[in-house]
């Protein structure tokens, strides 16, 4: 066995081995999400109208919407497969005044991004009061291995899942995207209180009023890794009692210049996981059943050329035209 041979044969048996794990192996090991994240999100809407306490009246402001997400262990680790994640989300106006402030704790499959009922759900409102949710659907992301089909997505404004519907393939900044829309029509999503005098009513009693939301959201995703590369949502949510109807939120969200920048660079690698699937496994596949026919050849004689068979008659090797010794 030549050294040659002696290199191309396990290296190719390398390079079909490597075809073999990459998505059978190493891929699902990197489709897991953290269990301690710590990302940063801001949004903006310009121009909205928004609720003011104070006044007791709708006036319109430019808004920042900051999302913080971390892991959540206060009730201890999570079971195997299941990433529990902490998200404060913070509206503030651009007079300086925070306008609401909520964080909420899911859990969801660290592959698919479906929400899991192993843990206790729930959402902190701005007065303090802790509501527990049960979510389904797909919660902060889509799944590794997006398809470009419908997904069925959790509406924390909703409190039900809703239908992202796939719209198309698209581009942000160069890097592939699957593009989903999800529409809600107005809906009662339930009574509060509020003064009498936000809805026009003279009395220093608090009256009960229905709550009416509706929004529209778009969301660009990275396929192989499902994170979102852009979002926008229309917002929409009111106060109905009898005739009477006060505009709580009217805003439209942009994912901020910075956050779009950070998201598009990261998710850009996802390109590389995608590829572990398909490309490079082929690639490696190929390879190495190449290298291993190229070193088969060198050991079977009946696969030398001819130029390279020894002669029975001479001490020398034979040459062929342009060949080496």
């Amino acid at each position: 066995m030549s050294l040659r041979s002696r290199v191309l044969v396990p290296a190719g048996g390398l390079a079909v081995l490597g075809a073999v794990l990459l998505p059978t192996q190493v891929a699902p090991r990197l489709e897991t999400l953290p269990a301690d994240p710590d990302v940063t999100t801001t949004l903006l809407a310009a121009d909205a109208e928004i609720l003011d306490v104070e006044t007791q009246s709708t006036v319109v402001r430019d808004l920042t919407l900051t999302s913080y997400t971390d892991g959540y262990r206060a009730t201890g680790s999570p079971p195997d497969g299941v990433a529990q994640w902490r998200t404060e989300a913070t509206i503030a106006s651009d007079d300086g005044l925070v306008r609401s402030q909520t964080w909420e704790v899911a859990a969801f499959d660290e592959r698919t991004g479906r929400a899991s009922d192993c843990c206790e759900g729930f959402r902190v409102t701005a007065t303090g009061a802790a509501e527990p949710v049960s979510r389904s659907g797909q919660v902060l992301k889509f799944p590794f291995r997006t398809e470009p089909v419908d997904h069925e997505v959790w509406d924390p404004a909703l409190g039900a899942p809703v239908t992202a519907a796939y719209v198309g393939e698209d581009t942000v900044d160069g890097v592939r995207a699957y593009e989903f829309r999800s529409v809600v029509p107005p809906t009662d999503v339930g009574p509060t209180t509020v003064p009498a005098s936000i809805m026009g009513i003279a009395s220093v009693q608090d009256v009960e009023v229905r709550q009416v939301y509706e929004g529209e959201r778009t969301v660009w995703v990275e396929p192989n890794t499902g994170g979102l590369l852009d979002v926008r949502q229309r917002v929409r949510q009111t106060l109905v009692s009898d005739e009477t109807v006060v505009v709580a939120l009217d805003a439209t969200f942009v994912l901020g210049a910075e956050s779009r920048a950070d998201g598009v660079e990261q998710l850009r690698q996802g390109i590389h996981l995608g590829r572990m699937r398909a490309t490079y496994p082929l690639g490696l596949g190929i390879a190495g059943l190449l290298l291993v026919a190229g070193g088969a050849v060198r050991l079977s004689p009946r696969g030398r050329p001819a130029g390279r068979a020894r002669s029975r008659t001479s001490r020398r090797p034979s040459r062929t035209p342009g060949g080496r010794r």
